[in-house]
């Protein structure tokens, strides 16, 4: 599955894109999805694979995610579970 990281704000998800990017991950910007809140509208996707790498690259580049979330499939839909923030 993936992982959703979300921003308080556009820079902060751009800034995010371009750490994660520089450190080889494939990422994805995506609009935020209406049960994740509304926040700054925008949010990173990653490979569940890459979230270690990914939470290593925004340290490092002094940006941390509102929200943290893995999506699911429960019951034929998708959704997210909360990871932490």
């Amino acid at each position: 599955m993936e992982i959703v990281f979300t921003f308080h704000n556009t820079h902060s998800a751009i800034g995010g894109e371009k750490a994660l990017m520089n450190g080889g991950l494939k990422v994805k910007v995506m609009a935020l999805p209406s049960d994740l809140g509304a926040g700054c509208g925008l949010c990173l996707r990653v490979e569940e694979a890459d979230l270690s790498r990914a939470l290593e690259l925004l340290a490092g580049a002094g940006l941390a995610a509102e929200g943290l979330y893995r999506k699911i499939k429960a019951h034929g839909k998708f959704g997210y579970e909360a990871l932490g923030p």
